[in-house]
């Protein structure tokens, strides 16, 4: 055996001696910290009579720094930031923290949350949720508590104005539409609103809308006042009045 080959063997030999004995140390990857453990809303089936709170768990010893919200028509976007604890501190290690977030009451339709977990600043984790929101059922309550007119006692060709007043649970409603027939002796009055949008407080709101009727005649009238909101039908009431003729009128 040459010279060459045994001390090239002696090398490899030692080499591989050399590598059997060495670990090459691997990377630790950074524990991953702000993972969403669950996201919901309540109440879980939300009426425009409700309001709306979005809620968001993780499951890790964090602690809240910061939320910030933002709406673009029926998206909300929800961002939650998570920092480390205080040293020597702990945010309840073993529980899921929670963080909730108000959205308020919504008319009807659908809506998406999407909720970004950020922890150190970095983006953990997302989460989407999709919810409908429905129309609460009407209540047994009056939007009509009064109908009038004015003056009490009308007299026949003179000015003669109805009075129609009642509540919305809310502020916010907006009379869009008006209409008023004479049919012989009969009155029919339609009043069309709409309900507000965004968030409202829930404050029980009286209206009053004064509607001026027709050159009458005298006789006995029947007024019919329809209440729609949102295209429904929600209240109905009725008056009966007489217009009265002068003594020397031609209204009879």
């Amino acid at each position: 055996m040459s010279r060459c080959c045994i001390i090239t063997g002696v090398v490899l030999a030692i080499t591989a001696a050399a590598a059997a004995q060495t670990t090459i140390p691997l990377p630790t990857m950074p524990v991953r910290k702000g993972l969403v453990q669950n996201a919901w809303i309540e109440p879980a089936q939300p009426t425009t009579a409700t309001s709306i709170t979005f809620y968001m768990s993780v499951a890790d010893n964090v602690r809240l720094d910061k939320v910030e919200q933002q709406r673009m028509g029926s998206m909300f976007t929800v961002k939650v930031y998570w920092t480390d604890p205080p040293a020597g501190a702990t945010a309840g290690s073993g529980s899921a923290q929670q963080v909730d977030c108000v959205l308020g009451a919504l008319p009807t339709g659908f809506y998406t949350v999407f909720a970004q977990s950020l922890y150190n600043g970095r983006l953990a984790d997302m989460k989407s949720l999709m919810f409908r929101v429905t129309q609460a059922p009407i209540t047994s309550a009056s939007f009509i508590s009064n109908v009038r007119v004015e003056p009490a006692k009308p007299i026949a060709g003179e000015p003669t104005s109805l009075i129609v007043s009642g509540e919305w649970p809310t502020p916010g409603y907006s009379l869009v539409g008006l209409t008023t027939m004479l049919i012989q002796k009969k009155i029919n009055v339609r009043m069309d609103w709409r309900s507000p949008a965004g968030n409202v407080l829930q404050v029980v709101t009286p209206y009053e809308r004064q509607i001026g009727l027709y050159r009458l005649s005298a006789g006995t009238y029947t007024v019919t006042v329809t209440c729609y909101r949102d295209n429904l039908l929600v209240d109905t009431a009725q008056l009966t009045f007489e217009v009265e003729a002068p003594a020397d009128s031609e209204f009879e």
